[in-house]
């Protein structure tokens, strides 16, 4: 995963498209994990990094932006343990930043619909978690204290009903 400013490429869109991604997001997470389990690596690997390809094509277009948020910090979690699992932590910290920042933008980003804001934001405290276990079990990886300096934002649109 190269180095770069994280994007959203947040365009509106639902219907049997968007149905069909999720629903295969869900069966990819579903294998991703069997194999994980099983200590199939390479296998898990490639299931949670499909999961992700169809999370990524959901977000900010799904009508749940909490769910399909949710989808996309599992996806990337999920890749991340493996590689992690692997011994490759560089990887698995670059993944692990590379959400948190791209939660962050978009929390942030007040040209977006308040929804996908309020779900960026409030699933950002759950990547500063998992950055702060990672470092936790990983102590001194730079990119990740950097990224554990970039504290979970408040939604600039957020709605006044409480989101959990």
């Amino acid at each position: 995963m190269a180095d770069s400013e994280p994007r959203c490429n947040c365009v509106p869109a639902s219907g049997p498209l968007s149905a069909e991604l999720m629903a295969g997001w869900r069966e990819a997470m579903a294998m991703g994990r069997a194999q994980l389990e099983r200590g199939a690596r390479n296998a898990a690997l490639f299931h949670f990094q499909r999961a992700l390809a169809q999370a990524e094509s959901l977000f900010g277009r799904w009508h749940n932006h909490d769910d399909a948020t949710a989808a996309l910090v599992v996806s990337h979690h999920g890749v991340a343990d493996v590689l992690s699992r692997a011994g490759q932590l560089d990887d698995a910290a670059r993944r692990l930043c590379h959400i948190h920042l791209l939660l962050q933008q978009v929390a942030g980003d007040g040209g977006l619909q308040p929804g996908l804001c309020a779900a960026a934001a409030r699933h950002s405290r759950q990547t500063w978690a998992e950055l702060a276990h990672f470092d936790s079990q990983h102590p001194g990886d730079a990119r990740i204290r950097a990224c554990l300096a970039a504290k979970p934002v408040e939604s600039p649109n957020r709605s006044t009903t409480t989101l959990h």
